[in-house]
């Protein structure tokens, strides 16, 4: 009799156990956000692969784990049932008092081990728990595959027989609103083109806005830094893929704050791996919705996706920019702020000391050059021409150009002041 007692408690929480693992897959799966699948499928790990493959028919997935989850749960109903029989038969205590004891205490050992606590913690792990528990659902999908095959049919006959809600409100009933509206003065043009975006934003994909793969800006593995800086400075972007051999192997986001370090320190030059500083992508097919892709980034913390095609291919990129383009409109930049040069005389300019020599002698007419790859720059140049870091104010001649330093920040020259002399100057 004590055996028998043993077996139906170990059976109980093997049970209970049980209950906990499908509560906590229910929790994992469906918490993934779409991206994460996408890299799942990617993934040369099979649990993760698995997780995508069952996460292809969701609503097949979540009838598996609610049909497996209530078998366990009816059976943990029916061994706690048989386990207070039999303490009421060794300790000779009424049925009914056993029973309502049993129940209590099963439902409380459910609520908390069966569902509270697997679900608290796969919340917070969904992508490792989806990955561990990806066999097991698995498992019970082969198991259950009747059941789970029958509700299936059920279900969708059942849907049919709904009618969808409609909307109370269209988007066809409001715009002619936002034309009377603008019509009246009560919208501005500006207001009015705003307002139109979001009504359409719902319906919008990240095709629709991406940035195809012609025009993409990325940097092959191995790029050196100078390059990469230049490539920076170029383009203006602070954030840009890196591919390896070639542009449908992206591998990672280089962002141009994660290489200040190396630019400032040349010691930390001979120590630069890209692969270190590199943050992992997020994939996206071509089909997302913008609304989906918005709620990423704000999960994610991301501004940057890489855009696959249905073959798996790099389509283009996709940016946080260009989801808020899409609904405000191109936004003006303060141009002054951007500028790296600025036109003060006929003959004189003030320059951003980050401007390229290239550039500084295409505005001034010169060839101004430098012996080292590190001074590309027309702060650079100033450094290696004087040998030392000037103070503002400073006056350097050289040749027919007379240099002023006017700001310097940090051991760096931010500003100076260019005039082009009528008669050449030695140094």
């Amino acid at each position: 009799m004590f055996y028998d007692l043993l077996v139906l408690v170990v059976l109980i929480f093997v049970l209970l156990f049980l209950s906990g693992l499908t509560s906590a897959s229910e929790v994992a799966f469906f918490s993934l956000p779409a991206s994460t699948v996408e890299n799942f499928s990617r993934s040369e790990s099979r649990s993760k692969k698995l997780v995508a493959k069952l996460l292809e028919q969701p609503q097949k997935l979540l009838l598996t784990i609610l049909i497996t989850n209530n078998f366990v749960n009816v059976g943990i109903a029916l061994v706690g049932t048989i386990i207070a029989l039999r303490l009421s038969q060794i300790f000779e205590v009424e049925l009914e008092y056993a029973i309502s004891v049993s129940v209590i205490l099963i439902t409380v050992l459910v609520i908390v081990f069966g569902e509270i606590l697997p679900k608290i913690i796969s919340s917070k792990n969904s992508e490792l728990v989806s990955s561990l528990l990806s066999g097991f659902v698995n498992i019970a999908s082969i198991i259950f595959y009747p059941f789970t095959e029958l509700f299936l049919i059920l279900t969708n006959a059942f849907k049919k027989r709904i009618p969808k809600p409609e909307s109370n409100v269209l988007v066809e009933e409001i715009e002619p609103l936002i034309e009377l509206g603008g019509k009246y003065g009560v919208i501005h043009n500006e207001e009015k083109k705003i307002i139109k975006n979001l009504l359409q934003f719902p319906e919008k994909t990240v095709k629709d806005v991406m940035t195809s793969r012609v025009d993409m800006v990325a940097i092959e593995l191995g790029t050196e830094l100078n390059q990469i800086i230049k490539v920076i400075r170029e383009t203006g972007f602070s954030r840009l893929p890196v591919y390896q051999e070639q542009i449908d192997n992206i591998i990672g986001i280089l962002y141009a704050k994660d290489i200040i370090q190396f630019v400032r320190d040349r010691k930390a030059r001979k120590k630069f791996d890209i692969r270190k500083i590199l943050r992992e992508p997020i994939f996206v097919p071509e089909t997302m919705r913008l609304k989906t892709l918005l709620q990423e980034f704000k999960q994610r913390k991301m501004h940057i996706a890489i855009v696959v095609d249905e073959f798996g291919g790099t389509a283009g990129l996709v940016t946080l920019q260009d989801i808020i383009t899409e609904i405000f409109g191109e936004i003006e930049r303060d141009l002054q702020e951007d500028k790296l040069f600025e036109k003060v005389g006929e003959n004189e300019f003030v320059f951003d000391g980050g401007l390229s020599i290239d550039e500084a002698n295409e505005i001034l007419g010169t060839n101004l050059k430098t012996t080292q790859s590190d001074y590309d720059t027309i702060g650079g140049f100033v450094l290696e021409i004087t040998g030392k870091i000037p103070k503002e104010r400073d006056v350097i001649i050289y040749e027919n150009l007379k240099f002023t330093i006017e700001k310097v920040d940090n051991r760096r020259i931010k500003k100076i002041r260019v005039e082009k002399l009528k008669e050449q100057s030695d140094v």
